[in-house]
């Protein structure tokens, strides 16, 4: 690979491999199948499987427990670890995430409606440990009227998806050209609820927003096409080995620890310099 660009994505998540056994071994017993036995595990059918998931959400909502196992073998090192060492040398990289990404996620969280401070603090010491009422009270000193559920779809975007994504670009930008991007355009479909959420920003990188279906995602109002023409030719230029930036954008540098210049994509485009700062020190020193 010359180049990469992980969308809402990044290379922190990854388990052990005695975290793995642990997890497939509960749904091997949610099979009812023996220890050891591959040919009765083979012989379920997918639905068998999934019907055997057992409900992870006591591990805390960003446990993700299916991940990349560094196992020693396929995996040699995590991810990170090795991007920084070098083990991608010479690839360009572009990464970014939405501004929303967790509502996709929230809506099928059965303890979303009830949350509270404290059940967010409670939720956050899986990644934040004694640290997680600071950072909630960080949180909130720079949201006064956020209600405790914006406060949570703000930390578990961030926890899940920015801070990963940002550490990916700090891994990598001494071994090649890194640039970051956030998506901040705000679908009005289902009532608005989804605002800027995960995978929204697909249709505009590949300039779809015309295809049949796709308006179900986006609504069909017109300020999609501009949203989609920045993207799109920033994705191309990059694609074809050059800067992403373009004629249509404010001017777009690369990615450094002391500016941090990210574009955002919206109706009007522009240059950050390190959004969200604060939120990013306090979660990202946390949560280490």
């Amino acid at each position: 690979f010359h180049g990469a660009i992980p969308q809402s994505g990044a290379a922190s998540w990854w388990s052990t491999a005695e975290r793995a056994t642990e997890i497939a071994s509960r749904v091997v017993e949610n099979l009812g199948v023996a220890p050891g036995d591959t040919a009765g595990l083979l012989a379920k059918s997918t639905q068998e499987v999934l019907d055997a998931l057992p409900d992870f959400t006591e591990d805390g909502n960003t446990a993700l427990p299916f991940q990349p196992t560094v196992d020693g073998r396929s995996l040699l090192a995590p991810p990170l670890e090795a991007i920084a060492a070098g083990n991608a040398a010479g690839v360009r990289v572009m990464s970014g995430t939405n501004r929303h990404e967790m509502t996709l996620f929230v809506m099928q969280d059965p303890g979303f409606g009830s949350l509270d401070e404290d059940k967010i603090v409670q939720r956050l010491a899986v990644t934040c440990g004694d640290r997680a009422a600071e950072v909630l009270a960080s949180y909130k000193a720079r949201r006064p009227e956020a209600t405790a559920a914006e406060l949570w779809l703000d930390l578990s975007t961030d926890g899940v998806f920015r801070i990963p994504m940002i550490r990916l670009l700090e891994a990598q930008h001494a071994h090649g050209p890194v640039w970051s991007y956030l998506f901040s355009w705000e679908s009005p479909a289902f009532g608005g609820i989804l605002r800027s959420t995960h995978a929204l920003e697909i249709p505009f990188v590949w300039n779809t927003i015309d295809k049949a279906g796709v308006e179900m995602f986006t609504g069909d109002g017109p300020d999609r096409e501009a949203v989609s023409a920045a993207m799109h030719r920033a994705w191309i230029e990059f694609a074809h080995g050059r800067d992403p930036g373009h004629d249509g954008l404010p001017a777009w540098p690369a990615y450094d620890l002391d500016r941090r210049p990210t574009m955002r994509f919206d109706v009007e485009c522009e240059l950050l310099h390190d959004p969200d700062a604060e939120d990013r020190i306090v979660l990202d020193t946390a949560s280490r």
